[in-house]
């Protein structure tokens, strides 16, 4: 497995709905329970359900529902706008799975490998995460097709960046930027995606959405060796300036028509209701920095990027941790994250985890599940496909499909569990099966080092790794946006991105400070000349290229290697286990043709009733104040 597949597949806030346009926060903070409850009466009460919807509901939430009643018949609309997408997950596809096999090469170039690829790693996760909400909000706010321009105009900034930057911080800030817009892409899919598909459907949605990963990836193999082989490494960047824009094209296209249409039809009228008088730009902006605690996220990405970044800069700075500005990073860091506990408690009028959602035990159970699954994935996976290039023998394609299994593995089981989830309408036990799975191959990844390294062991314990991953990632995602309003949607998925990502920026660190500091240690003591370690430890290509695989100085580096690697296995595989503890307590609500489980309704934003077909189900079950019921435990053992 490598980078690229780690980040994939962990693509994944929750706000108090409020009336954004007037300013006034106060709607629905304590009541929401009893406005979301007003959804289960009869169909003749429509009307008065969409006007409670008006004043919790944001345009971009209302302008969504409105393309379904607008188009919802129109099948050439619709299927050009599943089209339209799944062109901007193909682009992104061949983009991913190109990319960032450049990534331990370039960094080789440069001759800064093991310390290049930590702080790009750390830096990268931080900000990607804490963009995570921005994103949301601005697909509630304005619109789904205005996140998308936003997200795509970050990425072709950060590979224009890329392709014409010639020094090593260059590369570091385009692959930041360029990584959150990569981020968002894939967070504004998941949102449409699950804007688009009812609860029965929701799995299978996002399983054929990653299918394109699975013929893609192998011709971005293809593509990436081909470039690596030529070094147009920068042209493999900056093509995607010129791809991703024109694929994102016809997608905000159709939903700007959607938008207008509806308008002209008063099917955004409701939704318009909850508009007070035309605002400024700069109170349109005010209230926007306030909707996403635009000072939470700044002293959130620096109290993270203060504590972690010197984890990955230490093994360089002089004296390592001895070195005073290591330790005043650490205390700033620290320092500000008490700082951002307070905003957020004292201060923030919207902060990012707000009282509904602190409540929520699918999102608490669904983050914590996450944050451990993203931990353990970077431990296991960010110097993996490294250790693999020195280990094996295999060709540098060979490598490079070995790099994809796992994406390809998760994208087809991604399908077969939606299948699965669709016919028998359940996720939790199907999640804690594929967690038991996961855990026995990343145990057994601690066995496959050294002699056991064979193509066999490493390309089995992948796929296998891929089923586990499939059902405990999709189990989650299912169970999170079912427990929220349509209005919250955007936000849960950006809300538990962010403190997944950041699970997996300690993983990051954590790594790289593993990494840097026993390498080259391992490396002398695996009986490595001395004089060599630098060039060695600095890039991976030159121990490949220059040293046959039998050569007693190739064969101590692959020790070395082994030594290194082998305490973050066993670390990923402990917090592996402890995911299946959490998905234990989760809840098992009835996947039916609603929306969610809280309001009842469709995709269109119309009642249905799907409860009634199993008895056992309580909608409400998810919300803070909901009818008490036996828990998740006593279902499970009785």
């Amino acid at each position: 497995m490598s980078t690229n597949a780690t980040t994939q597949r962990h693509e994944t806030e929750v706000n108090v709905p409020h009336l954004a346009n007037t300013g006034t926060e106060e709607a629905a903070v304590e009541d929401g329970h009893s406005k979301h409850a007003s959804f289960s009466d009869d169909q003749s009460e429509r009307n008065g359900s969409v006007d409670v919807k008006a004043k919790s509901q944001q345009r971009g939430v209302s302008s969504i529902e409105a393309l379904h009643r607008v188009f919802g018949g129109n099948r050439l609309v619709m299927w050009s706008l599943y089209f339209a997408i799944f062109a901007v997950i193909v682009a992104s596809t061949i983009d991913t799975s190109t990319t960032y096999s450049y990534q331990p090469i370039v960094a080789s170039i440069y001759q800064d490998h093991a310390t290049l690829l930590g702080v790009i790693g750390t830096a990268t996760a931080i900000l990607t995460a804490v963009s995570q909400p921005f994103i949301a909000k601005i697909c509630d706010v304005f619109s789904r097709q205005a996140a998308f321009t936003f997200v795509i105009a970050c990425n072709v900034l950060g590979y224009i960046i890329i392709a014409g930057t010639n020094t090593v911080a260059g590369y570091a800030v385009g692959s930041v930027i360029a990584a959150v817009g990569t981020g968002g892409v894939s967070l504004v899919s998941s949102i449409l995606l699950a804007d688009l598909s009812p609860l029965e459907w929701r799995g299978f949605a996002l399983g054929m959405a990653a299918a394109p990963y699975i013929a893609f990836t192998f011709l971005g193999a293809k593509i990436s060796t081909s470039i690596i082989a030529s070094n147009q490494w920068r042209w493999g960047y900056g093509m995607f300036a010129i791809i991703h824009p024109v694929c994102v094209l016809p997608v905000v296209a159709i939903l700007i028509w959607a938008q207008r249409r509806a308008r002209r039809s008063d099917d955004l009228k409701y939704a318009t209701a909850a508009t007070a008088e035309r605002q400024s730009l700069v109170d349109v902006v005010r209230i926007f920095f306030v909707d996403i605690d635009g000072l939470g996220l700044v002293l959130l990405a620096f109290a993270w990027c203060l504590i972690l970044l010197p984890f990955s800069l230490e093994a360089g700075a002089e004296k390592g941790w001895k070195n005073p500005s290591m330790i005043a990073m650490l205390v700033c860091g620290i320092i500000i994250l008490f700082l951002f506990a307070a905003w957020e408690y004292f201060g923030a009028s919207m902060p990012l985890v707000n009282r509904r959602i602190a409540a929520n035990k699918v999102f608490l159970l669904g983050a914590s599940l996450d944050f451990l699954y993203y931990l353990s994935g970077y431990l296991r996976d960010y110097y993996y496909p490294s250790y693999t290039y020195i280990a094996t023998n295999w060709t540098l394609q060979g490598w490079t499909y070995w790099n994809q299994i796992t994406t390809v593995g998760l994208c087809f089981f991604g399908l077969v569990v939606g299948i699965l989830m669709r016919v028998t309408h359940r996720y939790k036990y199907i999640q804690l099966g594929g967690i038991v799975i996961r855990t026995i191959c990343v145990g057994l990844t601690i066995w496959a080092t050294g002699s056991n390294a064979t193509t066999a062991a490493l390309v089995s314990i992948q796929i296998f790794n891929a089923l586990g991953c499939s059902c405990s990632v999709m189990g989650t995602q299912i169970a999170t946006q079912g427990s929220v309003p349509h209005q919250d949607l955007a936000q849960m998925i950006a809300q538990l991105s962010l403190w997944t990502r950041l699970g997996g920026a300690i993983g990051t660190s954590v790594a790289a400070n593993v990494w840097t500091n026993n390498m080259p240690v391992n490396m002398a003591k695996e009986g490595v000349p001395e004089e060599l370690i630098p060039t060695l430890y600095g890039s991976i290509t030159s121990i490949k290229d220059t040293y046959s695989f039998d050569d007693p100085i190739r064969q101590a580096a692959i020790r070395a290697y082994d030594s290194t690697v082998r305490p973050m296995f066993i670390a990923a595989t402990v917090f592996t286990a402890l995911t299946f503890f959490c998905a234990l307590f989760m809840p098992d609500f009835y996947l039916g043709k609603s929306h969610n489980k809280i309001e009842g309704t469709d995709v269109r934003g119309n009642k249905v009733e799907d409860v009634a077909s199993d008895p056992t189900a309580d909608p409400m079950d998810v919300t803070l104040g909901a009818p008490s019921k036996p828990s998740a435990w006593k279902k499970f053992v009785g």
